[in-house]
């Protein structure tokens, strides 16, 4: 069934490409920057951007209230627009910045599951794609290409840039969605339990855990280093006692619950441990050129090409051809000397894995159509803060290991502390990352080839 496209989607379909790839770290590099000291006015955007973001997702497991993924799209869009309108403010008045964090944060971790949503299930309604043509890459290059610019080059006002086409983003954006499909989901059809305890108490749990981490790492506070690492102590013994209690009931096999789990420890890995390995062996100033452009050019390639890596390999199933590219890239990594184009082929990756999980998710019909994708990116998002916690978990035992002060090690993860004694921390922390890494994609491949192939979904 054809559709007559709103005029901003025929004109510009990158925007929600370009949305949706690059809210969940844009600000997350903008606000990191507007922080040169330790006081917490500063620090305090940051901090607040990067929780919400990473635990938003449960929140919205948390409180359902019968909301379609459509509603979840326009809320995330209308807190979006919103935050980058205070975005541009706090550039004359600080606590501006406080708001903006929180709704671009929540735009962050709701956009993408919803986007996805709706398109497999503009897919399923037989609603024609927008194709792309040259026209659309070389808009897309532009929006992009702004991005990278304002990161790359310091001049006054590189905020309000980067706030300011987030706004036009976001409103172009509310045209591209008028078409989209729309449940007919009357009240008595919606379920009745709207709040689910167990999600609310592991967005409580995530979200004081991350706080006491960003804030242990931006103010450079060993006291909150030691709290964070009893907090996740705890709650690794609690979750390895849970998980052991109830995975004989899971419908969806352990090599599929852990291949997603996985890749958002691969995505925490890269853009989190990578920023400041690349500050130390390349300079603070090629951030950007040595990690996050490699990075974004991942995901554009993985669009263009992973489909053609599939033809290459017809007789391999694709989730094999993914973790084989996930264990390939990780060996990549640990030469420095190739290191952007490592992470050039493992964002790769990353993003092809990812969408293949969207797809298994979305045509699983045993789970409820506006809760798939958001169930893979919440379990993709326990994997990422996982890692987070181990690796300043990783950096506390350093301090005991090495016998220096744990505000030294903090240094490191600010890129404000360069010896020979933390250069060697950080190859410590890169090695054994990666070597966890692949332990458990090797164990994926143990559990994918020799157990139960069958995809079903978790009750």
């Amino acid at each position: 069934m054809a559709s007559k496209k709103p005029a901003v989607q025929k004109s510009f379909p990158a925007i929600p490409f370009v949305l949706t790839n690059t809210i969940t770290f844009i600000p997350y590099l903008v606000f990191l920057n507007l922080h040169t000291g330790v006081n917490l006015e500063s620090v305090l955007p940051f901090v607040l951007f990067y929780t919400v973001r990473m635990t938003g997702i449960f929140l919205l497991k948390s409180f359902r209230l019968g909301l379609t993924t459509l509603h979840v799209l326009w809320l995330s869009l209308i807190v979006g627009g919103l935050g980058s309108i205070f975005g541009i403010l706090g550039e004359w008045w600080l606590p501006c910045y406080y708001l903006a964090a929180v709704l671009i944060g929540l735009s962050a971790a709701w956009l993408p599951p919803a986007n996805t949503t709706i398109k497999y299930q503009r897919k399923e309604l037989n609603i024609e794609q927008q194709k792309s043509g040259i026209f659309d890459f070389l808009f897309l290059a532009i929006l992009l290409g702004i991005f990278l610019g304002a990161l790359m080059i310091n001049f006054p006002g590189k905020r309000i840039v980067i706030f300011a086409e987030y706004t036009f983003l976001f409103l172009a954006s509310f045209r591209t969605v008028n078409d989209y499909p729309v449940e007919d989901r009357k009240l008595e059809k919606i379920d009745q339990q709207t709040f689910f305890m167990k999600e609310f108490l592991l967005f409580l749990v995530y979200f004081i855990l991350l706080i006491i981490v960003r804030l242990a790492r931006a103010l450079f506070d060993s006291e909150f280093l030691t709290a964070a690492v009893i907090g996740f102590s705890i709650c690794l013994l609690l979750a390895a006692w849970y998980i052991n209690t109830i995975h004989k009931n899971w419908k969806l096999p352990i090599w599929l619950n852990l291949l997603t789990f996985i890749n958002g420890m691969c995505t925490n890995f890269i853009l989190l441990f990578g920023t400041f390995y690349t500050a130390f062996y390349f300079g603070n100033d090629k951030i950007t050129l040595y990690l996050y452009l490699p990075y974004l050019l991942g995901i554009l390639i993985s669009k263009l090409l992973i489909r053609y890596i599939y033809q290459l390999f017809p007789r391999v199933d694709r989730e094999l051809l993914h973790i084989f590219g996930l264990i390939f890239s990780l060996l990549l990594l640990l030469f420095p000397a190739i290191f952007p184009f490592g992470v050039l082929i493992f964002s790769l990756f990353i993003s092809g894995t990812s969408t293949y999980l969207n797809q298994t998710y979305a045509e699983n019909e045993e789970l409820p159509q506006d809760q798939r994708i958001i169930m893979k990116y919440s379990t993709q998002s326990k994997g990422s803060i996982t890692h987070q916690l181990l690796l300043i978990t990783g950096l506390w035992v350093m301090t005991k290991e090495f016998g220096i002060s744990a505000s030294t090690v903090l240094q490191i993860t600010g890129h404000k502390a360069n010896t020979p004694q933390t250069v060697q921390i950080i190859d410590t922390i890169h090695y054994v990352s990666i070597g966890i890494l692949l332990y458990l994609l090797f164990f994926i491949l143990y559990e994918r080839l020799f157990k139960n192939r069958e995809i079903t979904i978790e009750k």
